[in-house]
């Protein structure tokens, strides 16, 4: 999959020509810097390419402050929704329309869907009479737009807001897109505190459709706390940047049809330090660049014992429906193993290399942590003593902790558990 962008063409108009040329996957493209026959050459150029029109106005008007989610929360959304609808067509009819190339109009962008859930019960409301409204006047919908990272799902133990828009997929007709956004820090693809919370987020998304859209995806350094934006330029060379873009394209779910790199050209210099013009300028957008590289978060063969081969099961995965249904759990959630010799000082290991991202005391797990290995998530429980510190790197097979009876057990053993 050849990246798209999204696209501002502000100083250097003819780059944009060019890029096309690349028939790229997916362009969004905003109505203040991108007039009507303008993106219909575009359209002419590529007409294999997804293009999205983005109204700026509407785009940024769901934000993140009191006043704009007090508004959102207390408007007639029924009449909200039809008039948005309306203005969208009246877009088509000024020339934003197509005869050669598929074309969505973007929702709302990166709704705070943090403020909680009558927010997110809000905004499926929302999305049930626009998208209707939109249907009916033959336009396709950019649905979503979620910023990086969000929404909360669930790393075995952690909330999942997915369930809150479920009701979305029975709205969408083919044509829609369902929209994300996946930054990374200068650390890149490869580094387990960007894979998966920021980047491949998206395959948690449980949509039944073919039609996701990383709608933003590059370098970001502000996706760190209490760091300014700032893109690949300030960060990367040209052939890094094209290298972690093989990297990350190489591992997309099957359902994610374009992605779109922000951005080229841009509208202020905030924004400089993201702009891909060098990479269009030295070709690295020809289909030869994005063909055939190897993926490099596949799943393993196999894992590594989390123990001592001497070790014993004890209690398999979803053994014990009957028990487990207190907890929510169809059954067991996890395999329980337990040493047979040196009982009180027997290792726990990981299973695979990964990083330590969450150390946790008390609960049922009792003494427990989490390895994340860009592909997954494993877990180990019941610990008495763990050994290794939050955010170390480890090796398949290293100890990491020793096994206890801490939390909602009756003897030494490992609880382990893999997402």
């Amino acid at each position: 999959m050849i990246p798209g962008a999204l696209i501002l063409p502000v100083h250097n108009p003819d780059l944009a020509d060019r890029f096309l040329e690349a028939h790229p996957s997916c362009v969004m493209a905003r109505t203040e810097s991108a007039a009507p026959d303008r993106v219909r050459r575009w359209t002419d150029i590529s007409p294999d390419t997804l293009f999205q029109i983005i109204d700026g106005p509407y785009y940024d008007s769901l934000r993140d402050t009191d006043a704009s989610v007090a508004d959102f929360l207390s408007c007639d959304l029924r009449k909200r929704a039809q008039d948005d609808a309306d203005s969208f067509a009246r877009l088509r009819d000024q020339g934003y329309r197509s005869d050669s190339a598929e074309i969505a109009y973007a929702g709302p962008n990166e709704p705070p869907i943090w403020r909680g859930r009558e927010y997110r019960k809000r905004l499926m409301d929302y999305y049930a009479h626009w998208k209707p409204a939109m249907h009916q006047h033959g336009l396709r919908t950019g649905d979503l737009n979620f910023s990086v990272s969000w929404p909360l799902c669930n790393h075995i133990d952690t909330e999942d807001w997915w369930p809150d828009f479920e009701p979305l997929w029975a709205l969408q007709k083919p044509g829609d897109t369902t929209n994300l956004h996946e930054y990374v820090s200068a650390a890149g693809y490869a580094d387990f505190g960007n894979v998966p919370w920021r980047a491949y987020k998206h395959k948690l998304c449980p949509t039944p459709h073919n039609n996701i859209v990383i709608a933003e995806v590059g370098l970001d350094q502000a996706v760190l706390p209490g760091q300014p934006h700032s893109g690949w330029m300030a960060h990367w060379s040209p052939e890094r940047y094209l290298t972690e873009l093989q990297l990350y394209h190489s591992n997309l779910d099957p359902r994610v049809i374009g992605t779109c790199l922000f951005l080229l050209d841009y509208h202020n210099r905030e924004w400089l330090s993201f702009t891909v013009d060098t990479l269009v300028e030295r070709g690295y957008f020809r289909a030869e660049h994005w063909a055939g590289t190897p993926a490099h978060l596949a799943l393993p063969r196999q894992l590594a014992l989390p123990c001592d081969p001497s070790c014993r099961l004890t209690q398999g995965w979803k053994e014990r429906p009957d028990y487990y249904r207190q907890f929510g759990n169809a059954g067991h959630n996890g395999l329980d193993l337990a040493p047979t010799v040196d009982v009180f000082n027997s290792p726990i290991r990981a299973a695979a290399p990964g990083r330590v991202f969450r150390i946790r005391e008390g609960g049922g797990y009792g003494r427990h942590l989490y390895l994340n290995h860009g592909w997954g998530v494993t877990l180990y429980a019941h610990a008495e003593r763990i050994l290794v510190r939050d955010q170390r790197d480890v090796a398949a097979g290293e100890p990491i902790a020793i096994m206890g009876s801490t939390g909602n057990s009756t003897g030494i053993h490992i609880h382990f558990g893999l997402l």
